[in-house]
């Protein structure tokens, strides 16, 4: 039974890269550049890093085989970014700023979640799947304000 394990965590891999694509291909007709793809910095990843005249992007990609209109079996691609996945996603990015401090001189960042819908017919075995949607979410990620350290001490 263990021999299936392998096959069914290929298969998510192989849905991933084709979200992926799919958000690379909506960014760049969205006029963004892709810089990079499976970045990582401080032992954290981002899926997609890109830009455009005002911002810099990390993006994380959750990709689903539905419809986007069908009823939520596992919630809302977005849902998926959990507040581990949200601090992993801030600390990546500011190694990556700190590494990478021009950026900020041209550029706001932004951290920003990508749902891709694909087809749940598509064979993703092999060839191209159909994408249903892209939903963008950006600056879907924010840090929060520590409101207990900024309390004024009397």
């Amino acid at each position: 039974m263990t021999d299936k394990i392998p096959a069914a965590r290929e298969n998510t891999r192989t849905i991933g890269r084709y979200g992926e694509d799919a958000a690379c291909a909506y960014l760049e007709a969205n006029g963004y550049r892709i810089v990079g793809r499976n970045v990582y910095a401080d032992g954290c990843e981002a899926d997609i890093l890109a830009e455009n005249e005002t911002h810099f992007v990390f993006a994380e990609v959750k990709t689903r085989r539905e419809h986007p209109d069908s009823p939520d079996r596992f919630g809302r691609p977005a849902n998926a970014v959990t507040e581990t996945k949200r601090t992993h996603m801030l600390k990546m990015a500011k190694a990556w700023l700190k590494a990478h401090p021009e950026v900020l001189e041209t550029r706001s960042p932004r951290l920003d979640v990508i749902e891709v819908y694909l087809s749940p017919a598509a064979d993703a075995s092999g060839g191209s799947v159909p994408v249903l949607a892209v939903r963008h979410f950006p600056d879907a990620v924010r840090e929060k304000p520590n409101y207990a350290r900024a309390r004024k001490k009397y």
